[in-house]
């Protein structure tokens, strides 16, 4: 269902979607005492929180400025264990004065009701918001990404700088320093591992991951072979992104351990 939303550029309708199917089963569950209904009717609230969820970060994590983004999410936490304590209190006030069924419904309707008047607010939200969905697109591809989160996706896609190289130009040499990523999105790179046969990169292929994670001086030259295109990561957000997220983390290594296998010499080394 997330992966169903990555990409999207108006959220503003799923997460009010995602708060209609999470309050009103809730309130529904009071109008019939069935197991079996109850039990379907949860199910949908679990539905609707799902999709609050990866709808409502989102659109948090494309509104706040980066500088301040972990400053935002931590105040997020902090009301959510506000509201929770709330709710705590407010639980046993609403069922000795409704009753049980009461207190249900009640409870179902608030989100829904609250959203009328929050709607032209949220709205507003998706208003300008950028969505490279074709960028999403590309680094899922990306043996190293695909593990990652769709919302860690959407940022990674976000902060992708474009370079263009003009054929013939050398992008690095070995032994230079690393403190980019690339991705190919057009043309076809040149990767010339010292004492091997070229190696060429076209749509997808991506190089420069081994100087980043392993801290060490680029391992091949590589140069434009034609006019190319690409996407680059720096290494402040690369490494986070990749080392923070176990099975990304261990996609890399393996990736990392077929290029640098002396026996792989069809495989890049960057």
């Amino acid at each position: 269902m997330s992966a169903a939303l990555i990409g999207r550029k108006r959220l503003a309708g799923d997460f009010a979607l995602g708060i209609f199917i999470w309050g009103v089963p809730i309130a529904l569950v009071a109008v019939w005492a069935n197991q079996g209904f109850a039990l379907l009717l949860l199910g949908l609230v679990g539905v609707g929180n799902t999709i609050v969820d990866v709808a409502g970060m989102t659109i948090l994590q494309r509104s706040a400025p980066e500088a301040v983004l972990a400053r935002v999410f931590g105040v997020l936490e902090t009301m959510l264990l506000v509201t929770f304590a709330l709710g705590a209190l407010a639980a046993p006030l609403l069922v000795s004065t409704l009753g049980v069924r009461g207190a249900l419904i009640a409870t179902g309707a608030l989100l829904p009701l609250l959203l009328v008047p929050a709607w032209p607010t949220l709205a507003k939200l998706d208003t300008g918001a950028v969505v490279a969905a074709e960028r999403i697109d590309l680094l899922q591809r990306l043996p190293i990404f695909a593990p990652l989160p769709e919302a860690t996706l959407e940022r990674l896609a976000a902060d992708l700088a474009e370079v263009d190289v003009v054929a013939g130009v050398t992008l690095f040499e070995q032994g230079d320093p690393g403190d980019l990523f690339y991705v190919v999105r057009n043309g076809e790179a040149e990767v010339l591992p010292d004492g091997k046969a070229p190696i060429l990169l076209d749509r997808g292929g991506f190089f420069g991951e081994i100087a980043l994670l392993r801290d060490t001086p680029r391992t091949a030259t590589v140069r434009a072979r034609t006019d190319l295109s690409l996407y680059a990561l720096s290494r402040d957000v690369f490494i986070p992104a990749v080392s923070g997220y176990a099975p990304s983390r261990d996609e890399a290594d393996r990736v990392i351990n077929l290029r640098l296998a002396p026996s792989r010499a069809n495989l890049v080394r960057v």
